[in-house]
């Protein structure tokens, strides 16, 4: 079943989509409904503008160099506990 109304409407007014996975969840739907109705995904405005909608909600998240930095402390705190990691990844992470 796909709805491609449905994912242009809610690219028109993504105000319930608030968080990255639900945005993301939308967009991979939307990819579906293109792949089903035949459409080419690339040239979907609803797509386009769902991803633009994720790019805003990203926008709000800490800077590159932040993110850069938690990101390298967590590989390192899994390359020096891999056991604690398999254990309970909350502890190291």
């Amino acid at each position: 079943m796909f709805d491609v109304a449905f994912r242009h409407q809610q690219a028109l007014d993504p105000s319930a989509l608030t968080t990255i996975p639900t945005t993301i969840h939308a967009i991979e739907k939307a990819i579906e409904d293109c792949r089903h109705a035949g459409l080419d995904a690339n040239s979907d405005p609803a797509i386009v503008l769902l991803a633009r909608h994720l790019a805003a909600i990203c926008a709000a998240r800490p800077d590159d160099t932040v993110l850069r930095g938690t990101c390298a402390d967590r590989v390192a705190a899994l390359r020096r506990f891999p056991a604690a990691v398999a254990r309970d990844p909350r502890r190291c992470l």
